[in-house]
């Protein structure tokens, strides 16, 4: 088993070698656009004056049976407030930035508004400002005075779409009880935003004879069925959780040492936006995390989150060396998490920044078109916790969308499409470069699909998706020129990672876990499905059989791994297309390769049944493959957060085409074209 273990790391850190100043995509635009910074704000006190009296009060927070709440307050002891680009009323209290928001994220007639963590991902946190008063974006709700506290009231005069109601059949609602005094400059400033935060939840599963149950952390222990509220500040990695009672946050603390094998984990009171420090025990990595929403969490020292499903301590988190975790195995122990659907957004939203795969410079601000009322991703992924069940397939966009092949079923490779590809694949000196576990054919196959599914009707002749197309050049000198963070972002996904001992399914898991990473790194805008590893020549042949039973337009990425006629252990990464006539496969890393040769090979290479796809991937039968991998790609994912958040200098390559190709920071968002931006 050792020496097999031994061959699984081998084997997967040589994928992608087998085969031996940026320049803007020609046929888009690089003219930069119109785009503003939120400005500087300026922080005071909200001033009223109220129907009942003319004498000027200010809302501010106020606690109350261990709930923070906002109401009535004398100006001189009321706490500033900040109106920010995301349409948040925020307050900063002990070190805490918090939001006025809904009670449960929904809005409920009469309810008394609370104060939560500013977030991305709770929409009841965006006011807009009508009669100088606050109201729900859609102006269906009323931020009203109600016993001296901010309490959620129907707004009758609006029907839930801002339309106005016919007033013969509407009674009337009086005027807000009270109006903004005095707050027109503080209203006129689109403020910087105090975070970029997002809760979430931290969940483990446990199989059962009916599926799997979901179990939560919550301080020192693990819930079942009841998700706990966590906030990720994605600026310094903390994670804490919020106590109401007083707006403190408690950080998620690693205790464990360089010379300790493993320690328990605590929560500790923190200044939850604080300034980055990798060296601080209280700084996260999400790590791996991909479109089933799974990752691990590492600490500050490079230590594993890890809970153990069985024992005294089972659900009790703390981390452990990753030396360790071949030892840790006992009680079921696990290093996977799932976390919200949200915080894939945030990381699909950040890559796709990194490539300049945005849609938006800057974002448009308003309610996306897409989604349907009240089907959203959120309420579509927290069904799906309430049913575990429901996760034994990829989630798609919304419930009422079919899974879609990403190509049109009459496309082909025509000319101009096989002198495209031909330019893509030999760009190689035949250096074995790499960015992780990204080599030159890795590279190559996600430029193939990235051009084609943004191309399709006219290939690029020049250019390049990810990286300059130039024969005989090495692609990643282009690409970690073009996009520096994105290359750095994927370096730690290295097969030699995996944590060695680890029994064959764990690694399994783990190497297909960073291989769909690096699929959301390198196209955060689609869906990917992977398949199982495949390491029997029956599992091989069903997988390649699999291929030609997907509907035409369908694509993959597919890992191969072989014993060379010499005996030597490598990998190639390919992408393979589903067409009307079989299954193409496309060689990669050509090194010197003439297009007339090229040609050829891609007729060669066109397998009609299982016989010839096994001859063409085996090269006649001259390599022993020993194991297959696939990711597929699936249909586009439309991003919330790309309707409302942008950094600056995100004019990108050109419409359609926008980032700005580096880390999201507080300070540097823009305002949206329509001014404030609206959470989605």
């Amino acid at each position: 088993m050792q020496v097999f273990l031994f061959y699984v790391v081998f084997m997967l850190s040589s994928l992608l070698y087998a085969k031996t100043t940026h320049t803007p995509n020609t046929q888009t635009s690089n003219a930069q656009v119109i785009q503003k910074l939120a400005q500087p704000p300026k922080d005071k006190p909200i001033a009223i004056t109220t129907t009942s009296s003319p004498q000027t009060q200010c809302l501010s927070p106020i606690f109350k049976d261990n709930e923070a709440y906002v109401g009535l307050s004398n100006c001189d002891k009321a706490v500033s407030a900040r109106y920010d680009v995301f349409s948040r009323l925020a307050w900063n209290i002990n070190h805490t930035w918090v939001c006025l928001s809904t009670p449960n994220q929904s809005y409920v007639q009469d309810t008394k508004l609370v104060l939560r963590p500013c977030v991305l991902n709770d929409n009841t946190q965006s006011w807009v400002v009508k009669n100088n008063a606050f109201y729900s974006p859609n102006l269906e709700f009323i931020a009203e005075l109600k016993n001296g506290y901010l309490t959620l009231e129907s707004n009758s005069l609006k029907d839930m779409h801002g339309t106005q109601k016919n007033n013969t059949t509407t009674q009337a609602k009086p005027s807000p009880t009270y109006a903004l005094h005095s707050m027109q400059q503080w209203l006129d400033t689109i403020a910087t935003p105090p975070t970029l935060s997002q809760k979430s939840f931290i969940a483990w599963s446990f199989i059962t004879a009916e599926g799997f149950d979901l179990y939560y952390i919550r301080n020192d222990l693990s819930i079942k069925d009841e998700p706990q509220d966590l906030y990720f500040n994605p600026e310094n990695g903390y994670i804490a959780q919020y106590n109401p009672a007083n707006a403190q946050m408690l950080c998620l603390t690693s205790t464990q040492n360089k010379n300790q094998d493993w320690n328990w984990v605590s929560w500790e009171t923190c200044n939850f936006h604080a300034q980055n420090n990798p060296a601080n025990p209280k700084t996260w990595n999400l790590f791996m995390l991909a479109d089933n929403n799974e990752a691990v969490l590492k600490d500050y020292l490079g230590n594993f989150l890890r809970v153990t499903k069985y024992g005294v301590h089972w659900g009790v988190p703390y981390s452990a060396k990753p030396d360790f975790l071949a030892k840790d195995m006992d009680k079921d122990q696990t290093s996977f998490f799932r976390f919200s659907n949200d915080i894939t957004n945030w990381q699909r939203f950040l890559y796709a920044n990194f490539s300049d795969s945005l849609p938006y410079c800057p974002a448009k601000g308003t309610f996306l078109q897409e989604i349907p009322h009240n089907t959203t991703q959120n309420g579509f992924f927290t069904s799906l916790f309430k049913n575990p069940k429901s996760l034994s397939k990829t989630p798609t966009y919304t419930e009422h969308i079919q899974n879609t092949t990403t190509l049109p079923p009459n496309f082909v490779l025509n000319e101009a499409w096989r002198k495209r590809l031909w330019q893509i694949v030999t760009t190689t000196d035949g250096v074995l470069l790499r960015a992780g576990d990204c080599g030159v054919c890795l590279l190559h196959s996600y430029q193939i699909i990235a051009e084609m599914n943004t191309y399709t009707n006219t290939p690029l002749d020049s250019g390049g998706f990810f990286f300059d197309t130039a024969f005989g050049v090495n692609p990643f000198y282009s690409f970690r020129n073009r996009y520096p963070d994105l290359a750095r972002a994927l370096e730690p996904y290295q097969a030699s990672n995996i944590p060695h001992g680890l029994p064959r399914n764990t690694a399994f898991a783990y190497a297909e876990q960073m291989y769909r990473s690096i699929a959301l790194s390198l196209f955060p805008g689609h869906f990917w499905i992977s398949s199982d590893f495949a390491t029997t020549d029956i599992q091989i042949r069903s997988a390649l059989r699999d291929l030609f039973e997907q509907p035409i337009g369908t694509m993959w990425v597919m890992h191969i791994f072989f014993i060379s006629p010499q005996g030597v252990r490598s990998g190639h990464a390919i992408p393979a297309l589903r067409t009307n006539e079989g299954v193409q496969f496309i060689s990669t890393n050509l090194h010197n390769v003439d297009y007339t040769t090229f040609r050829q090979d891609l007729e060669y290479s066109l397998a009609h049944n299982l016989p010839q796809a096994l001859n063409t991937i085996t090269q006649n039968g001259t390599l022993r493959i020993y194991m297959l991998f696939s990711l597929q790609l699936r249909e586009v994912y439309h991003n919330p957060l790309s309707a409302f958040v942008s950094s600056n200098n995100c004019s990108g390559e050109g419409e359609s085409r926008r980032g700005s190709g580096s880390l999201p920071i507080s300070s540097m968002i823009n305002q949206c074209a329509s001014g404030r931006c609206l959470i989605q």
